[in-house]
């Protein structure tokens, strides 16, 4: 953002020209309403059946939001932390040392992130797994429970006592293969499964009877680096747009007009490019709701700070300090949001231009075909370049957006 400050405000020098505490109320108002539309936007088409039956149209959507990501890094957060490590206020001893440092910055960001990612990928592998014995446990004991109880006769006249050695052989082969079926299946009072395997997904799970948790972590190995990655993106996109708001609110009424316009479809599609990725971390409601209010208050909260700083004293944001502070944080934010977008450009968009150029529908997406019995999927090289199309236009929309920030 040291550009847009350069031509009548400084970093350095503080505020200068007419400054209206209407027009930047209205301005927070505006930003945080766009904001929310640009992180509810996603959100919504999982309660729009049109847009679940064509679940195409969310992945041209999510991959745009990458290419919305890599622009975001580059243009509006590296070479903004490179202006601000070039005004004239940052001290020299720090400049004539070393000319890299908002390179070297985002590099440290970016590895930080990648550490940060594999143990997070490693904890929650862990706890899968943990969750995944837990539960198969579990069913081998409830079946050992139940041979017990059958041999003691407390499961009434439904299943008369079995011969006590055929009993054990039915025991040793629930423990061994964790069997939990009624040794009398065919009796409508004998027992009941707990546990039935459904459909869905690249491989059939075992889904558990009874009421839901609040919070149920997957077994799926790729939705737990989705759900990471989504966790990773709100915490890079919420510290970035509080840094928008501050620079934005931090410009006279003549420089604040057309920047407000910029500003709000950077909010846009910013927000499109996290609810995106929410959405594809398959959160609940609640949870979705939380973390688009809290990125969409983010850039507000930022510039009501900076507007009650140049109330109280137009130089309040300037000098030496908060320039330094605001260029390392500019290159850390450019960092990790770097970080992410290559991660979802190798992994995520890899995943989805293979699985919607293939000859066949994916078995997951078999349930929105009108016929069943008919595999076939249509036009698959149209798909491959609709998706790339979009990588490539919402990396430049973004990039053009920056022209003005």
């Amino acid at each position: 953002m040291g550009q847009s400050v350069s031509e009548t405000t400084s970093l350095c020098e503080g505020l200068q020209g007419d400054y209206s505490l209407a027009l930047h109320v209205g301005a927070i108002i505006i930003v945080l309403s766009s904001s929310a539309l640009g992180t509810m936007l996603p959100m919504i088409t999982k309660f729009i059946p049109f847009l679940r039956r064509r679940p195409f149209i969310f992945v041209i959507g999510k991959t745009a939001a990458t290419g919305v990501l890599l622009s975001v890094s580059m243009v509006h957060l590296l070479q903004d932390a490179v202006e601000d490590f070039d005004e004239d206020c940052v001290p020299a001893s720090f400049t004539e040392s070393y000319s890299g440092y908002g390179f070297m910055f985002c590099i440290v960001s970016a590895l930080l992130m990648h550490a940060m990612d594999y143990y997070l990928a490693e904890v929650t592998e862990r706890w899968a797994d943990r969750k995944r014995a837990d539960r198969e446990l579990k069913q081998r004991e409830e079946a050992q429970l139940k041979l017990e109880a059958k041999a003691a006769g407390l499961d009434g006249d439904a299943c008369a006592p079995a011969d006590p050695e055929a009993l054990m052989d039915d025991v040793e082969v629930a423990e061994l293969a964790g069997s939990h079926e009624p040794t009398c299946p065919d009796h409508p009072n004998c027992g009941h499964a707990h546990g039935q395997m459904v459909p869905g997904g690249d491989a059939e799970k075992d889904v558990p009877h009874g009421h839901s948790h609040a919070f149920e972590m997957p077994d799926d190995k790729s939705q737990l680096r989705r759900i990471i990655a989504a966790i990773c993106m709100e915490f890079g996109v919420t510290l970035h747009s509080v840094f928008v708001g501050l620079a934005l609110a931090l410009n006279s009424d003549a420089e604040l007009k057309p920047l407000l316009i910029a500003i709000v479809f950077h909010q846009l599609f910013e927000g499109m490019s996290l609810g995106s990725r929410l959405v594809d971390a398959k959160f609940r409601v609640a949870l979705d709701i939380i973390l688009a209010l809290i990125f969409s208050i983010s850039a507000p909260l930022g510039m009501v700070a900076a507007t009650i700083a140049v109330n109280v004293r137009p130089d309040a944001m300037s000098g030496p300090a908060f320039v330094m502070m605001l260029a390392i944080l500019n290159s850390f934010c450019a960092g990790i949001l770097l970080y992410l977008a290559f991660n979802l450009l190798f992994i995520d968009f890899t995943a989805d231009v293979k699985l919607f150029s293939a000859p066949t529908i994916h078995p997951l997406h078999m349930r929105y075909e009108k016929d069943p019995t008919d595999n076939v999927n249509r036009h698959p090289k149209a798909k491959k370049v609709i998706l790339f199309v979009a990588l490539w236009m919402g990396m430049g929309l973004m990039a053009l957006v920056g022209k003005w920030l």
